[in-house]
């Protein structure tokens, strides 16, 4: 079967009716002889999901959906990456000095042939303990200005903290010949930061609610 048998079969079906469209505007097929140079016909009938006859493609095509990054004029994408500058340079400088710290840490206490990574292990855990204590007070205790947070957070805990650092240092001890102080480490690590974190931002909000209850008393 061609496609004009197809296209035949298909308009015998009930509830469907062949529209000639020209332009985004559709017209009956009856009418596709008096207004030459259609380019394509589209079906209606109950439950389409196809664009009315009276509409633009591209008016419904964009009904119904949530609005996207690509509808914004440029205008207002030059205003918001504008905006977001600041940010951004928040980021980079507390990252710069975070990698700087965690390089100086490592440093002074390296890691030779099989050693557990200890300053690995620790810039991680205690990064996770800082985290959780800068984000109780920046959120829940503290009004500061809106470039702190990404600053010590995203910025300098990001950089502080290695997760590439962390993967490579199991890999190490495992190629050595220590899987188990492979497994051990990379459990622990696991372990203590979740648990540092979690702790650290408890501790925080205890304290803080105990100097909230004494300064009203």
């Amino acid at each position: 079967m061609g496609v004009s048998g197809a296209v035949r079969a298909i308009t015998r079906l009930p509830g469907v009716r062949l529209v000639a469209v020209e332009n985004g505007r559709g017209e009956p097929a009856a009418e596709q002889g008096r207004r030459p140079g259609h380019r394509f016909c589209r079906l209606h009938g109950k439950g389409s999901t196809m664009p009315r006859s009276s509409e633009s493609p591209d008016r419904a095509a964009g009904e119904g959906r949530p609005p996207m990054d690509t509808d914004a004029s440029p205008r207002d994408r030059d205003a918001s990456l504008s905006a977001s500058l600041p940010s951004v340079g928040a980021v980079a400088l507390g990252g710069a000095a975070g990698a700087g710290a965690r390089y100086g840490v490592e440093r002074l206490w390296p890691a030779g042939g099989g050693d557990l990574p200890w300053a690995t292990f620790g810039v991680n855990v205690g990064g996770c303990a800082v985290m959780g204590v800068v984000v109780v007070l920046l959120m829940e205790v503290w009004t500061v200005s809106p470039l702190v947070r990404p600053f010590l957070s995203t910025g300098f805990l990001g950089g502080f903290t290695t997760l590439s650092a962390y993967a490579a240092d199991t890999e190490r001890l495992a190629r050595l010949g220590e899987p188990e102080a492979a497994l051990l480490y990379c459990a622990a690590t696991l372990a203590a930061a979740l648990a540092a974190v979690a702790l650290a931002s408890s501790l925080t909000r205890r304290i803080a609610s105990a100097l909230r209850a004494g300064a009203r008393a």
